[in-house]
């Protein structure tokens, strides 16, 4: 009696013993089954369905990663049977696995999505040449995680970045506030995923900031080269004014005269209370035309509109005027590439993250920090100080001198 006691207190010893082999077969079977994979493993979940959850170790081998480890289908039982997290079972005979019936999937609800969220986290600078094992048991020393998604290229090299997901939000949050992470020599950086979304997401506002600004640039030397080719003429100049709608663009101006005339410049903006048109030649009888075919009353999306044929000295004056203005635009458009207006503008399309003084938020409807559109400013008092801003509620000032700002700021 006291041998067979022995004996199997040894037996529940060994078993508690497992090797490197064993570990990694254990880790990926149970990923296979586990609550991040299944759900998405239309393979695994169809052969799951066919006999009351259990699936022959045979089909399990068909999975290449467990195939490397080892295709001895005894052996990969024996390991299961040392697995302790009570996620799989072993059928008696040793020949098929499924998880525990009790285990039931989550629901893949608000809640269990919002709980994803709170326990990942983005972890990037590893080397290019890392493999998964490395990472995962890296990741294991650290904390308790569920799974790792190793990120790669359309090429399927590996970015050196990666998810994890880990069994508590508590353990996720210790994770990112760890010291100093290494992995090997490579300093390692830690956020949480959503960090890094929003991030990503405050650099393509960034990006298309830019782009835009580029665009407009590019846009307002094209229509500086057209206007600049045009001379003064009589009997081409129509000014408008009223109560327009503040909708109104240089798009429904063209609609009003396009088919009567050729419209070479218009001077007008969004929200602005007049404006004037240039025409090629004959701007009285465009205007003749356009109101003929609108049965006698010209309106502008339904406002009633005083138009006004400037002719003689008058026609000259308001040309002169119109030439100087555009100058003086086009001169602050050239200014965005070298420095102060050029940082004001894209500050002005983004948010930008202080260094403690949490988040300045500007925005299109806001304020016109470089005073192009004139925009009426709403919300937050921000007031141009040399090359700096003051939020005067904060009173924080921010060094925009021609950098991207924002970006720097949230590195």
């Amino acid at each position: 009696m006291e041998e067979e006691k022995v004996h199997d207190e040894v037996t529940v010893e060994e078993k508690k013993i497992l090797s490197d082999l064993e570990k990694k077969i254990i880790n990926q079977v149970e990923f296979y089954f586990g609550d991040h994979n299944l759900p998405r493993d239309k393979f695994l979940r169809s052969e799951v369905q066919k006999n009351d959850g259990w699936v022959p170790l045979g089909v399990m081998i068909r999975f290449n990663r467990l195939k490397s480890l080892s295709s001895d289908l005894t052996a990969i039982a024996a390991a299961l049977q040392k697995s302790s997290n009570g996620l799989l079972e072993i059928s008696e005979d040793g020949t098929c696995v499924r998880r525990l019936p009790s285990r039931t999937l989550p629901t893949n609800d608000e809640a269990y999505r919002e709980s994803i969220k709170n326990r990942s986290v983005y972890v990037k600078g590893f080397p290019g040449d890392a493999t998964l094992d490395e990472v995962k048991e890296w990741f294991d020393e650290r904390g308790s995680v569920e799974v790792v998604h190793m990120r790669r290229t359309f090429q399927k090299m590996f970015k050196g970045s990666a998810f994890a997901v880990f069994d508590t939000a508590e353990n996720a949050n210790n994770f990112v506030a760890l010291p100093a992470l290494k992995f090997k020599d490579a300093d390692i950086i830690a956020s949480k995923k959503e960090q890094y979304f929003a991030k990503k997401k405050e650099q393509r506002r960034q990006w298309r900031a830019e782009e835009r600004l580029k665009q407009e640039a590019e846009s307002a030397k094209n229509d500086e080269n057209d206007f600049l080719k045009l001379q003064f003429q009589e009997n081409c100049l129509l000014k408008f004014s009223g109560e327009l709608d503040a909708e109104t663009t240089r798009e429904d101006l063209h609609d009003l005269f396009g088919e009567h005339g050729d419209i070479q410049w218009i001077s007008f903006t969004r929200g602005a209370i007049e404006g004037f048109i240039r025409f090629a030649s004959g701007a009285k009888e465009v205007l003749k035309a356009a109101t003929e075919a609108n049965d006698g009353e010209l309106k502008l999306k339904g406002c009633t509109v005083v138009w006004e044929l400037l002719e003689g000295e008058n026609a000259q004056n308001m040309w002169q005027k119109l030439i100087t203005e555009q100058q003086d635009m086009w001169n602050k458009v050239r200014s965005w590439t070298r420095g102060e207006t050029r940082a004001l503008r894209i500050v002005w399309d983004c948010t930008l993250c202080t260094e403690r003084g949490g988040k300045i938020k500007f925005e299109d409807s806001l304020t016109c920090l470089c005073n192009l559109r004139g925009a009426t400013p709403q919300g937050d008092v921000v007031e141009k100080v040399g090359r700096s801003l003051k939020v005067e509620e904060r009173g924080i000032k921010t060094n925009l001198k021609g950098k991207r700002p924002s970006m720097e700021m949230m590195e």
